[in-house]
């Protein structure tokens, strides 16, 4: 009872120190910058390979989005993807497509980055296994038990593989923030050479990329004229 209760807490901490799909904002005085940060780990799912169960091939994503704003300037926001894949040729494609309630929209990729990284796994098991019966010997004592052999065999396995970590940023436009507010639902496609990726949000993941951009539509209002009601798109 008390080690589940351990586990129990330890989760809630793992939960309450997690930022993913959380809004972090740091207000750095030194710099005079002001950054808005949301992490997002969404499903990301192959439109053409499938797995050995035979469901959509599933990626390991990620997603950040930061807005930075220096003191009296409207903010800028960069939306990065990372992909973990093991080695192949293919590159994430320069373009973006992002999907608002059907519409799509292309972003053009800032820039692009690569890295190569060793990922191991172990795995151990035992086998206990009895070589011999009882044995009973008359001695000049009386009668000797040896008892049974037992032999307890542990065999362990690892593998190793070798991965690659892709990331394309772009900057999502200051004409897409309002729009992405008000869309129903917000999804991504990107391109892993020709085979196309794509990226799902949840609907909590979907309320809390709103919540970002409304922050983002609200710190630059403080320093950029609001548009009349009557001349607003939305």
């Amino acid at each position: 009872m008390k080690k589940l209760l351990l586990f129990l807490i330890l989760g809630l901490l793992f939960t309450a120190c997690s930022t993913v799909n959380k809004i972090v904002e740091v207000d750095d005085s030194f710099k005079g910058i002001k950054t808005i940060k949301l992490k997002q780990e969404p499903d990301a799912l192959s439109v053409t390979e499938r797995s050995i169960l035979g469901g959509r091939y599933s990626y390991n994503t990620k997603i950040r989005l930061v807005s930075e704003a220096k003191s009296g300037e409207i903010p800028t926001v960069v939306i990065s993807f990372e992909l973990v894949t093991r080695i192949r040729a293919d590159e994430l494609d320069s373009i973006l497509f992002l999907d608002m309630d059907q519409e799509k929209i292309k972003i053009t990729s800032l820039n692009y980055s690569y890295k190569q990284f060793q990922r191991s796994s172990s795995s151990e098991s035992t086998t206990t296994s009895t070589e011999s019966k009882t044995e009973s010997k008359n001695t000049d004592s009386g009668q000797k038990t040896t008892p049974a052999k037992t032999v307890t065999t542990q065999t362990s396995t690892t593998e190793s593989g070798t991965y690659q970590l892709m990331s394309r940023r772009f900057i999502v436009p200051e004409n897409l923030w309002i729009p992405i507010v008000h869309s129903k639902r917000v999804s991504y496609r990107i391109y892993l050479g020709s085979e196309g990726i794509d990226v799902k949000l949840s609907a909590s993941e979907n309320a809390r990329l709103k919540d970002f951009f409304h922050q983002v539509i609200q710190q630059r209002d403080k320093v950029h004229q609001v548009i009349p009601e009557g001349k607003m798109k939305w």
